[in-house]
């Protein structure tokens, strides 16, 4: 093998071909392990799209074959490493109580990569951009409407970046009661209550379940 480079899956394989001789005609085959997209072909350019069959480092091997006026050089090798791209593997929803965290555990189908996120929308406060395998940031909600914020992850994986991921957090309003002080009359004598208060929270029933102390 003459040479070789590596590249990222669904990248170009950009061969120029030169020689001190002018009027050099190239041809070229090809043994491609783990790729698609290497053909055998002629001119004095190879620019193939390449593509990982596996999450695997393929290659293609072209052996190229100069010709002058019909005077055939000795062929030489060029390989081409092509680097599988990463996925970004975690939930696309996730519904939190306001002033919690949504914990996303990043993961991916490649060992070694390494994940940045941005926030690309938000409604909601304590949001940031970030790095690592793991998204905890505390979300809180100021309104009474539920919140959200969608997180764009991108993995890398030794300078192969793959496809965006997204990944939207739901952040639920916490109820606040407000209760206003009553009174309740009772008989002395029978303890009968005799004009009652009810507390009413304003908050519905179908929606709230309730505990009082």
């Amino acid at each position: 093998v003459l040479g070789s480079k590596s590249i990222c899956a669904n990248e170009l394989a950009d061969l120029s071909l030169k020689s001190i001789s002018p009027n050099v005609k190239y041809n070229w085959t090809v043994t491609q392990t783990g790729v698609t997209g290497a053909v055998a072909g002629s001119g004095n350019r190879i620019n193939q799209l390449l593509k990982a069959t596996s999450n695997a480092q393929g290659s293609a091997i072209y052996s190229i074959v100069p010709n002058i006026s019909g005077c055939i050089g000795e062929p030489i090798s060029v390989e081409i490493k092509v680097n599988p791209l990463p996925k970004a593997l975690g939930p696309s929803l996730i519904t939190i109580c306001s002033k919690e965290s949504p914990k996303i555990n990043l993961s991916s189908n490649l060992n070694g990569t390494v994940f940045s996120w941005k926030v690309v929308s938000s409604t909601i406060a304590g949001a940031s951009d970030g790095t690592g395998n793991f998204i905890d940031q505390i979300l809180e909600t100021s309104t009474v409407d539920q919140g959200n914020v969608v997180y764009s992850i991108t993995p890398d994986n030794h300078g192969c970046s793959g496809e965006v991921l997204l990944i939207k957090v739901l952040v639920d309003p916490l109820p606040e009661v407000v209760l206003n002080d009553g009174i309740i009359c009772t008989n002395q004598s029978t303890g009968e209550v005799i004009k009652t208060y009810s507390l009413d929270s304003e908050l519905s029933s179908a929606d709230y379940e309730f505990q009082w102390y």
